[in-house]
């Protein structure tokens, strides 16, 4: 193709540059990144204080969108570190695993205290039969899928956040 067209990608962040690496893969735009700051990447990148590199944003690269990790991948090569995802809640002063697993969210709240969080499930899930509406906001949403005593403990604090 003889007449490519100028395109101009305003900041080299991670939107930038993905914009201007996939308009200039199809060798139909000549492509050119201005960026303000002194360095590329936007909030993933990093900076130097008191002799400790710290992150401006995460540098976490997920998606369930088939194909993003590949091309990603190939992308990166050999450069590219991947670590195993562990999420985890700071709960009643104990870590927990997130997604919430039964086991560990019962030895840390106690038999009682356990019990409630099932018995709201238990009559949210009876409830939902009856219920057709769309629930009206995230607080809705939570409590209808797991009941108010876990919405209170665990995604209350998070929202809050």
């Amino acid at each position: 193709m003889a007449d490519k067209k100028n395109v101009v990608v305003l900041g080299a962040g991670i939107g930038g540059l993905s914009a201007g690496y996939f308009l200039a893969r199809t060798g139909q735009y000549d492509v050119t990144v201005l960026e303000k700051a002194p360095g590329i990447g936007g909030l993933c990148a990093s900076f130097e204080m008191n002799g400790f590199t710290l992150d401006y944003g995460a540098h976490k690269l997920y998606s369930v969108i088939p194909g993003v990790l590949d091309e990603i991948t190939d992308l990166m090569g050999e450069r590219l570190l991947t670590v195993p995802k562990q999420n985890r809640l700071f709960l009643r002063g104990q870590l927990v695993d997130y997604p919430l697993k039964l086991g560990n969210i019962a030895r840390v709240l106690g038999p009682v205290s356990f019990l409630k969080l099932g018995f709201g499930y238990g009559i949210e899930l009876l409830k939902g039969f009856f219920q057709r509406d769309q629930p009206g906001s995230y607080e809705d949403y939570i409590i209808r899928r797991f009941g108010r005593p876990t919405y209170e403990l665990v995604f209350e604090p998070l929202a809050d956040k």
